[in-house]
């Protein structure tokens, strides 16, 4: 999945709670990354979601991860095809302002 790009909050910037851009869940994988807290390895989910504008590589944060366990279960096996609504807010993430994105559903 490396040649696939990453989404990151500014990519989403002009996306809101009440404009979000829809994605399609393609599959979900766990991968080693550097930790934003703290810098060390840690492991983390990476979903690739793709919709016209392209397929991307998106890290969702923890509450992501938990709205999409509620919605979609915990068998990752299911989650391709399954529709994700995204959009950001600024937030102060370890003392620094950052477009968060964040997911709801249809």
């Amino acid at each position: 999945m490396a040649d696939i790009p990453t989404l990151e909050g500014a990519d989403l910037e002009e996306y809101t709670e009440k404009k979000p851009l829809e994605f399609a869940v393609i599959g979900s994988v766990m991968e080693t990354l550097k930790s934003l807290k703290t810098g060390e390895p840690e492991q983390k989910e990476v979903l690739t979601i793709e919709n016209s504008i392209g397929r991307f590589r998106w890290i969702p944060n923890g509450k992501s991860i938990k709205r999409m366990l509620f919605k979609f279960g915990g068998d990752r096996a299911k989650w391709p095809g399954r529709k994700v609504l995204l959009w950001t807010v600024k937030k102060d993430v370890f003392g620094t302002m950052k477009d968060v994105i964040y997911v709801s559903f249809a």
